[in-house]
């Protein structure tokens, strides 16, 4: 038995779409703090909250594999905005492969885990390996893209900003959603 049924799967892949545009939104006002209080980086590349790393992470571990075509559009949507086409293609990629890397480490099955399987020590261990694997592949096709990108930054300070920004931007959205969900279970 399929855990959603077909006709369900374009209302979920909207929540999902809205959800990584809105976190964007958040992560590039949270991005404006950040640079403010001299937290920048002079290729505004890393942010030490990236939320849409979140949403990718919460989709997958959810729906598994079902949820990659809409994270790709969503992905490629945002990242085009923001940058080229060109590194918004190539930024997906990495980031799709980063999390397809770390979920068989994780033992996450093709079609998602259940909600009552997931717990805060999973929550921490799920952010920690994709974020490793996501930013690294991340970090290393920017780099390899266009060393200019950098200008002044150093590789080995961009790669930290960007697995801690993930990690918080993970815990972020686990720890809205588990709210959320309580407060649905709660009204329901």
């Amino acid at each position: 038995m399929q855990k959603y049924q077909d006709h369900n799967i374009f209302v979920i892949y909207s929540i999902i779409f809205f959800c990584y545009y809105i976190s964007w939104l958040l992560t590039l006002e949270f991005s404006k703090i950040q640079n403010f209080i001299n937290l920048n980086f002079t290729a505004n590349i890393a942010s030490l909250l990236f939320l849409p790393h979140g949403i990718r992470v919460l989709s997958i571990c959810i729906l598994g594999i079902k949820s990659i075509p809409i994270l790709i559009l969503a992905s490629i949507a945002t990242g085009a905005y923001y940058l080229s086409i060109n590194e918004a293609l190539i930024l997906t990629f990495a980031s799709i492969c980063g999390l397809l890397i770390a979920f068989p480490l994780l033992q996450i099955p093709r079609e998602g885990l259940r909600l009552n399987k997931i717990n805060y020590q999973f929550i921490l261990k799920v952010a920690i390996i994709t974020s490793l694997t996501s930013s690294i592949l991340n970090v290393l096709a920017k780099y390899f893209l266009s060393q200019a990108i950098f200008n002044n930054d150093n590789l080995f300070l961009v790669l930290p900003a960007h697995i801690i920004g993930d990690i918080l931007g993970s815990i972020l959205c686990f720890y809205i959603i588990g709210k959320l969900y309580s407060l649905f279970k709660k009204i329901s």
